[in-house]
């Protein structure tokens, strides 16, 4: 693979694989966010739904699971929910 870039082996190869390198932790850094999940469980304790939050819009995400909440708790005094 060197040959084929004519570099010398012991001079630019070391380089370009240390820049390599350096660009992959960069896109691995710019890529990572916290990631955060709301889960739904069955009465039998398995996970049904999970929901997950991006960074932006945390009010309407919080206003969302609640009225999911609400729904799934009219849902289950009316015996429809398993």
């Amino acid at each position: 693979m060197v040959d084929g870039f004519n570099i010398d082996s012991y001079a630019e190869g070391p380089m370009l694989m240390w820049v390599l390198a350096l660009v992959g932790v960069v896109m691995i850094l710019t890529g990572i966010r916290k990631e955060e999940y709301t889960c739904f469980k069955s009465d039998a304790g398995v996970t049904v739904l999970n929901i997950a939050r991006n960074r932006k819009g945390e009010r309407e995400f919080e206003e969302f699971v609640s009225k999911l909440e609400n729904q799934l708790k009219k849902q289950d005094k009316k015996g429809e929910i398993g």
